[in-house]
Formats: C-alpha cells, structure tokens, sequence
C-alpha cells in the first residue's frame, strides 16, 4: 500500500465530478444522481474546504475535504472523509486519518471534529475506534501537547 494525499489542482473538475458521483451514490443508496444535486455538492467541496485526493499507487481511492478554524481554538473540522467501498477495512482509512493528523499537528492544531450521520453505525464505529469521543451529535479528537 502506497497512500498519497494530493491538493486537487484547476484542472480536476471531472475527477471531482466522478469521485462525488461515487460517493453520492453509496451514502443516498441511489443508482442516479441528478446533475443539479452534482453540481451543488461538487461547489461545497470547492468552496472554502481543502479537498485532498487519497491515492493508492496511481489509483484515486478516495478523498477528504476539511477546514481550519483558529477561533476559538485552532481547530479542523472534516466535511468529508471518503474510501470507496472496495478499499474499506483494510486500514486505508486509518492511514489516512494518521496522515491528516501529521498535517493538523504542523499547523499546531488542538482539536479535530467530524459529523457523522446517525445512522451510520460503521463508520461511527471507525471514528471512536481510532480516538475519537461522541459529544452531542458530534465526534472529537484531542491532539495532546506532547505530540509537537
């Protein structure tokens, strides 16, 4: 395994359009998606988010989108964190968060939080098992002190 997380650049419109066509689809369990809600999605991802395409060798096998608060406290909020289907549970997801955490420790940052859908036990699941608590409707990570 080879895992890459790459900025998305000007010219991957149509990645990004396929890539959210995918995820579209697994998280609606729809086998369409309108252009209209495609391109609505697609503008969130561009917008104020860092979008990081996840590489495996040449492969995309997914993507994260997140965004850096520094009030109150320096902080990174994940919008989306997705590994196609085929790709889950063999710890791809894991390494990547592990990476994610090396980029938010550069940047001195204290807490990360995530949203995550109620009914989606798995991934809830997966968020607490790699340390993050359940607050409210929320999902947390403290990055000690000692980690910089």
């Amino acid at each position: 395994m080879n895992i890459k997380l790459v900025k998305q650049n000007k010219n991957t419109e149509n990645k990004i359009n396929r890539q959210a066509k995918i995820y579209l689809k697994e998280i609606t369990g729809k086998k369409s998606i309108t252009l209209h809600f495609l391109n609505k999605f697609t503008e969130v991802l561009k917008s104020k988010t860092k979008f990081l395409w996840v590489y495996n060798n040449k492969e995309i096998v997914g993507f994260v989108s997140m965004y850096f608060n520094k009030k109150p406290i320096n902080s990174c909020y994940i919008k989306d964190f997705f590994i196609k289907k085929k790709y889950r549970r063999k710890l791809l997801g894991t390494y990547v968060f592990k990476k994610l955490l090396f980029i938010c420790k550069k940047r001195k940052i204290k807490k990360i939080k995530i949203d995550i859908l109620k009914s989606n036990k798995k991934i809830e699941k997966f968020w607490l098992s790699i340390g993050f608590r359940k607050k409210k409707k929320s999902y947390y990570y403290e990055i000690k002190n000692d980690c910089y």
